[in-house]
Parts: structure tokens; C-alpha cells; sequence
């Protein structure tokens, strides 16, 4: 597994986890905030950037993803520490929080709902299964690779249009998304991750009922909408809620300032 640390190793760990398509540089602002206080970890997840990308669909079982986690964490020789996540790696940290509630001190969960939450308004309702087209789309076989791969990559560039930034000022960190992923069959692991939780399922996903959970969201999410994120609030025992309005999915990199003071917020009152 690659990662990107910042920060003293003697102080509290602070473990960061992306969602899809990213890799660690999405936290960039998140590292040089609370590296002040935390040793800082930003991962690359499972099958993206440097990290080892295994070939097969079941080697990205949510429960495996989880595991990752919790096993990087030992490999560091530290028990517990704080957790932070955003999409996909937010699903994730609800799973290091039912399956290792010992370790998991605080979770930070930024644009992604509890997942019975999102089960509810699949189930439920139109507004959240239409925002979930491409979770459909990319069960084909390499096609999706294809379109995400298509040009110069556009899928980069319409994740920081949504962003609401200048492309020419944001060129580099778009590039730096570009370079990631330039090799051939470099989206196929991250396509996995849906594929597996639509092919072989999910485990259920349990009320998490021993970590306190701060949710962060962007109303402006073009993926998984407001009213999925409010039903959270059902399947979480210790939640508070911050939403951000006319922010888009990506809150960590559109409004670091904002999410950085919530986190210290919520961490330094969790610690009174």
C-alpha cells in the first residue's frame, strides 16, 4: 500500500481514504491542515495510484477494502486513530467502524451516506436511482474503461468543472489525475469496487452504534442526493450533520477551509 504521510509520528494518526476516480492528492489540503496536530496518512486505496492493483473482482470485497485499513493501521503500531473518508472511502470507513469499532476513535464521513442508508433510497424512490445511472453503466466489461479513457481524459475535467474552479488555474492538479491514471487498465480495479457490490453484494450494513460520525456534505452532489444523505441520521447513533450549500461532491477539494474547520471543530470538541 502507498501513502503519503505529514506530520509528527509521535501525535495522534489521522488516516485518510479517497473515493473514485482520485487517489491521495485529493486530501492535499487536509494533510497540510492537520498535520499541525495529527500525523497524517492519505492513502492510495486498493487498486489505484501506487498502491497494488489485484487482478479479479473479489479482491474488492468491502470487507477486504475495510480490512486494508485496520491492517495498515497495525502495520504503523498504532491501536486507534481518526478516520476520514469521502465516496468510496467513506464506505469504506463505515465498514472499519462496524468491523473494528476499537480502533476507530472518531469518523469524518464527507459526501457519502450510511449504507442502508443508500440502500433506503434505491429502494425507496426515483431521485437517488437516477443519479446512480453510471453505478449500472459500469457493470458492462470494457466499455466503461473505454469512455473513461476516451480523449484526454474528460472525466477529470468535468470533476473540476463541478468544482466550480478555472481549468486553467486548477491544470496542474487536473494533470496530476491525468498521470495517475494514464496506464492501460488503470480504471479497471476502481471499476471493481462497484462491481463487486452489485455482482456478489454487500454485507448487511449494520447501525454503527459505538464511533461518534461527523457527515460533511456538499448540496450540490450530482451523484447521491440530499435526501439519501439525511436519512443517515436512521442508521448512525452518534452523527452530527454539516451540510454546505452550493457545494459540489468533491467538498474536500472545493471548500477545504470550510471542511478543515468543521473536522477541527467537531475533533476538538469530541476531545473535551
Amino acid at each position: 500500500m502507498h501513502y503519503v504521510e505529514k506530520g509528527d509520528r509521535s501525535n495522534p494518526l489521522m488516516i485518510f481514504v479517497h473515493g473514485f476516480p482520485a487517489f491521495w492528492f485529493s486530501w492535499r489540503h487536509q494533510l497540510d491542515y492537520f498535520s499541525k496536530d495529527y500525523w497524517c496518512i492519505a492513502i492510495d486505496c486498493r487498486g489505484y495510484g501506487d498502491t497494488d492493483k489485484p487482478s479479479g473482482i473479489h479482491n474488492y470485497d468491502i470487507n477486504v477494502l475495510a480490512d486494508d485499513i485496520s491492517n495498515l493501521a497495525k502495520a504503523l503500531k498504532c491501536d486507534t486513530f481518526t478516520l476520514v473518508g469521502h465516496d468510496w472511502g467513506g464506505m469504506i470507513g463505515y465498514q472499519v467502524c462496524l468491523r473494528h469499532p476499537d480502533m476507530v476513535k472518531q469518523f469524518i464521513a464527507c459526501n457519502i451516506p450510511h449504507g442502508r442508508a443508500m440502500a433506503e433510497a434505491l429502494g425507496e424512490g426515483w431521485a437517488q436511482i437516477m443519479k446512480s445511472w453510471y453505478i449500472y453503466f459500469f457493470q458492462c466489461p470494457f466499455v466503461p474503461e473505454f469512455f473513461l479513457r476516451w480523449g484526454d481524459f474528460p472525466i477529470f475535467d468535468k470533476t473540476f468543472e463541478s468544482m466550480k474552479v478555472d481549468l486553467q488555474s486548477a491544470s496542474d492538479e487536473i494533470e496530476s489525475y491525468k498521470f495517475t491514471f494514464r496506464d492501460r487498465g488503470s480504471f479497471t480495479a476502481p471499476l471493481n469496487y462497484y462491481r463487486h457490490m452489485l455482482q456478489y453484494g454487500t454485507p448487511d450494513m449494520k447501525p454503527v452504534t459505538a464511533t461518534p460520525v461527523l457527515q460533511i456534505w456538499g448540496t450540490e452532489d450530482v451523484a447521491l442526493d440530499l435526501s439519501t444523505a439525511r436519512r443517515t441520521k436512521k442508521y448512525v447513533k452518534h452523527l452530527e450533520e454539516r451540510y454546505l450549500e452550493g457545494v459540489s461532491h468533491w467538498v474536500q477539494m472545493e471548500e477545504p477551509n470550510k471542511v478543515n474547520e468543521a473536522i477541527e471543530q467537531y475533533l476538538n470538541n469530541a476531545g473535551k
